[in-house]
This record gives structure tokens, sequence and C-alpha cells, in this order.
């Protein structure tokens, strides 16, 4: 007796033992922690000027860590650092957001450096503004959720309590009067992605 093989699709060809390969990508959608606050504070004094109650820019509480500044001078430099960020091991750091409350009293004040920190180490992308300070403190943004400011971050660098920003301010030359700069606060945003690991799965698709 003849027999007769039918295909289970016009289309489809039979393929015994065909293997499939499914490949895992990054999640479409960026998570974020933060915005955090740090816990400590460094000032790097070699200045003319340095911060007072520098701690104050830890907390959102309408206390300023201050510096009063000369005509055409700079301030020392603030570090605050352990942010206390839980990013998983796995993620991909997608950038870096910082939010400083600021403001001035006088004409001048502007920022002199902003950049991140990690291991005792000031670095990446200075992301300083040079527009003036207002005379009110309000929130002003650097960075970004796409932005890693010139280095190679990791989680275990963003999760590191040494990992923070470091800043300093000046007041310009042309100033004619002693400007003083005060922070409420500032506060770390980190965008981020996970992913998963690449996956393999074989398919049995012959007929009989």
């Amino acid at each position: 007796m003849n027999k007769k093989v039918y295909s289970t699709s016009k289309l489809a060809l039979t393929f015994i033992g065909c293997i499939v390969f499914m490949m895992g990508q990054f999640n479409a959608s960026a998570q974020v922690q933060g915005p955090n606050y740090g816990l400590s504070t460094i000032v790097k004094t070699g200045q003319a000027s340095t911060w007072q109650n520098a701690s104050s820019a830890c907390v959102a509480d309408n206390r300023y860590a201050s510096v009063s500044l000369g005509s055409g001078s700079a301030s020392d430099t603030m570090e605050i650092d352990n942010f206390h960020f839980n990013v998983p091991a796995n993620a991909q750091i997608e950038g870096i957001t910082i939010t400083i409350n600021k403001g001035a009293y006088g004409e001048g004040i502007t920022d002199n450096m902003i950049k991140l920190t990690y291991n005792g180490a000031i670095c990446g992308s200075n992301h300083a503004i040079m527009d003036e300070w207002p005379a009110n403190v309000q929130n002003f943004t650097y960075g970004g959720n796409d932005d890693q400011w010139g280095i190679n971050l990791t989680p275990e660098v963003i999760n590191s309590y040494s990992f923070g920003i470091a800043f300093s301010v000046s007041n310009s030359a042309f100033s004619t009067n002693v400007g003083k700069a005060n922070i409420d606060y500032v506060n770390i945003s980190v965008t981020y992605k996970t992913g998963h690991d690449n996956m393999a799965y074989t398919f049995n698709t012959s007929s009989k």
C-alpha cells in the first residue's frame, strides 16, 4: 500500500532537530534610583575662602552650606559622598543626574567646578555652568539619564561609599562686591538598565 506524507504547512519544510536561538536583550525601559542624599562631607582647604556648615548640603532643610568670596576668588572644594545606592550588580549604568539647590547673595557668583568623585579621586568631565547664581535658591540640574560624565560607570562604582560629587564656586573678577554662595542640598539619581543571559531552545519539528 502506498503511503502519503502530508506537510503541516504549505509554506514550511520539515526540519529534524531544528535549533532556535533566542537572544536575551536589555529591558526597553530604564530604571532610576534616587534622588539620594549624601551622608558625608569633606572640604579640601587651600583657598582663602572655605565652606561653612558643609554638612547642611546633605539635607533639604533651608539651612545653607555657604562660602563668602571676594572679587576674582574661588572657593575650597567641597566633596559629598556616601549616597548609599544599591544598583544591581548586572546593571548597565545609563546616566547620572545631580540636582543642586543653590542661590547667592550679591552678583558674580558662578560654578567653578562640578565633577564626580570615586575612591578619593575627583574624576570625569566638568559640568560647571557659567551662568550667575540667582538671588533666591533654586534647583539646577546637571547631567541626565544618558550622561555618564565622561567615565566608565559601573554598579561597583555607584554603590561605593566613596562615590559622590565634588564642587567649588567662584566670584567674577569684574564683581565689585563680596559675594556669598548658598547651597541648601545636593542629591543624585542614577539611571540604569538590567539584562538577561542569552538563552537557547531546541525544538523537534519533524513529522511522521
